[in-house]
């Protein structure tokens, strides 16, 4: 019957000794942050962990004090803005460098790969991904759940983690600080901006397989390879500061990665002057007039192609594109890195034209095969390792007017890592 198509087949697959359950799990330290703290939260030992089940759940309030009566607060979209870094710890070996500006990475990640089905249904109810209305007051305190990650809690294959073979997993979320705010004009002098998190505690998805096979065929494996391997996705972050003018900006971005499979880089460009800094500015939300969801983004989220004629990266000296692209072509470009141009479900969280140029823009290319940048389990991308390979993102000025003043662009280069466990839960990491 192999020969025939599945449905026309009459199988059946069995899988015994199989339990599964969920469990809640308290932090180390709190159950109650502020923006800059740290949470931190200890993973089950001895269990078969679906990562991708791992979720945060908490209440969350804007903090506004100082405020002269008509200077709202609110949250920005997606509570994954809230957090700055993650560093995961395998035995306090780090898995996951911690990388600056975690929020910026999935905002980026979420604006391009997730699709508006998904922004309009569960995130919107979850994960807060329409701003609320601050017209008139502060954003009333709510209950939210963070169930999808960037890096080793969810990118990672084989999904279902056996935590009796490694030793203690601990994981550190540092919150970001009170600038990823939005208010509903600019900030008064007087004001001074937070928020809290409370009933904080986490929860996972937990297996059970008393078969017999399934720990011998881990064993096995072990004897006859040495070790046993998990890839998981990585990321390294950099920044770099241009001066620019209404003419547009020309610029070069050094950065230089070293890894066993370089997949895909990101960049974007970030206003720095003055009151419009997505640092240190007014803090003034930004309207997106005829997108298609949300209506209002935070200043610290906000990505332009202001004053950037062409584009393009060079990875020891070669061209990517091997062409000057511009900022429409890098939307097409995403479609590309995604194997998804003749998808029937394709798309992004972009649906204007304004929308991309002035507040989502990423400049995205692939460097592994086809397909490959969200299949964990195989490395096809560019292997820097011994070259420490440099890589420069240019611009030509031109295109829209620029930004008259300082512009920042933040650079993210996603890699696939591996974890190589051996007999006795010990542990090597390959970047």
């Amino acid at each position: 019957m192999s020969n025939y198509p599945r449905n026309l087949r009459y199988a059946v697959q069995r899988m015994s000794g199989n339990n599964t359950n969920v469990f809640k799990l308290q932090t180390q330290n709190q159950t109650s942050a502020s923006n800059g703290q740290i949470i931190t939260i200890n993973l089950p030992t001895n269990s078969v962990l679906n990562m991708r089940s791992l979720a945060c759940h908490f209440n969350a309030a804007v903090s506004n004090v100082g405020n002269p009566g008509t200077k709202f607060v609110g949250f920005p979209a997606n509570m994954a803005s809230l957090i700055n870094r993650v560093e995961v710890l395998v035995g306090g070996t780090q898995l996951s460098q911690g990388f600056l500006q975690y929020n910026t990475c999935a905002t980026i990640k979420k604006r391009l790969f997730n699709k508006i089905n998904k922004q309009n249904s569960d995130d919107k109810v979850l994960q807060g991904s329409y701003p609320v209305d601050i017209t008139a007051a502060d954003q009333p305190a709510g209950s939210f759940i963070i169930d999808e990650w960037q890096g080793f809690l969810n990118e990672l294959a084989p999904q279902f983690l056996d935590s009796g073979i490694i030793p203690a997993i601990q994981i550190r979320l540092y919150l970001a600080g009170p600038e990823i705010l939005r208010v509903n004009g600019v900030k008064d002098a007087a004001q001074t901006l937070g928020f809290n998190l409370s009933n904080i505690y986490f929860t996972i998805e937990s297996s059970s397989i008393s078969d017999g096979v399934y720990d011998l065929a881990l064993q096995e494996q072990m004897s006859s390879a040495g070790y046993l391997e998990v890839a998981y996705k990585n990321y390294y972050s950099f920044t770099n500061g241009f001066s620019s003018a209404l003419a547009g900006v020309s610029s070069s971005s050094r950065f230089s990665v070293a890894a066993q499979s370089v997949d895909a880089i990101y960049t974007i460009q970030r206003d720095t002057t003055g009151v419009a800094s997505y640092q240190t500015g007014a803090q003034d939300e930004l309207t997106m007039a005829n997108a298609l969801g949300p209506q209002q983004v935070s200043r610290y989220f906000s990505m332009t192609s202001a004053g950037i004629g062409n584009w393009r990266y060079q990875v020891n000296n070669v061209q990517v594109p091997q062409y000057q692209a511009t900022p429409l072509d890098a939307l097409h470009l995403v479609s590309v890195a995604k194997d998804e141009c003749m998808a029937n479900d394709r798309g992004t969280l972009v649906t204007t034209d304004a929308q991309w140029r002035n507040n989502y823009w990423v400049a995205c290319v692939r460097l592994c095969h086809s397909g490959d940048l969200e299949d964990v389990r195989r490395l096809s991308g560019y292997d820097s390792r011994g070259t420490n390979a440099i890589m420069t993102f240019e611009t030509v000025a031109g295109g829209e007017p620029g930004i008259a003043g300082t512009v920042e662009f933040y650079t993210l280069v996603e890699t696939t890592s591996t974890l190589r466990i051996g007999m006795g839960r010990s542990i090597e990491v390959i970047n």
